[in-house]
């Protein structure tokens, strides 16, 4: 299934569990478009920490259904950012205080319109959680450790080393090891000593190989495992059987 190209008709007798899957993958793909077009940024950063996100899970044991959650999550962070105006998202220097609050909004704002997406609810709360720290000092509410779900607090190192080595217009990218150094100093700070401690065991070489995740156009289809996916929805299928 190509979803870059002419979308082919579902086979007869599909299930409804087919047909959702491949809806939610057709919507996946226009939202990550309208984010691009919004925000003047590739969807690269959105792959790129859902790759880098997924790894550490593997690595701490998640069970599948916290690694789909997780991947989700990750790629879906900044599409709140679509009711965040223009001007501040581009702003080429450091936001005011005004705009900054503007802008801090956008977790909920993700939280929000996945909250109204049954088939992608199960992520807003990581989407709603992604800039909360260990030490209390992120926000929406400023929870700290084991009041951050894990699946957020895993984002929440990955996005910060994406951060730090991407070139965007108001900061001077770092180098591999010095956003690793930069890492391991926030260790119990802004970050999960756990994650950090598996953050840091991917070798190098899983790092470089991210650059070729900008061809990759079946990121988003190949993310979203069919089986995985039925898994995290057939609660809500039991629960619609119940009413």
């Amino acid at each position: 299934m190509d979803l870059s190209n002419k979308e082919e008709p579902l086979p007869p007798g599909s299930s409804l569990f087919e047909i959702l899957h491949r809806t939610t993958l057709v919507f996946l793909e226009e939202m990550m478009d309208q984010l691009d077009r919004w925000t003047y940024e590739r969807r690269f950063h959105s792959y790129r920490v859902s790759v880098l996100a997924l790894e550490v899970g593997k690595r701490m044991s998640l069970p599948s259904h916290r690694l789909m959650t997780l991947r989700a999550g990750a790629l879906l962070h900044d599409i709140g950012k679509v009711r965040i105006d223009q001007e501040i998202l581009n702003k080429p220097g450091p936001l005011d205080v005004v705009e900054w609050k503007a802008m801090k909004e956008h977790p909920a704002h993700g939280s929000a319109i996945l909250s109204r997406i049954p088939t992608l609810a199960f992520a807003k709360d990581v989407v709603y959680q992604h800039h909360e720290r260990w030490n209390g000092t992120g926000y929406p509410h400023g929870l700290k450790e084991s009041e951050i779900l894990i699946e957020s607090r895993i984002f929440g190192v990955v996005d910060s080393y994406d951060a730090m080595v991407s070139r965007r217009s108001y900061n001077i990218p770092q180098s591999h090891g010095e956003a690793l150094d930069e890492i391991g100093q926030n260790k119990r700070v802004l970050f999960d000593p756990d994650v950090v401690d598996a953050f840091l065991g991917i070798p190098k070489r899983f790092f470089e190989q991210l650059e070729s995740l900008q061809s990759h156009t079946r990121f988003i289809q190949d993310s979203f495992d069919p089986q995985e996916y039925l898994a995290l929805l057939i609660p809500l299928g039991q629960h619609s059987e119940e009413k």
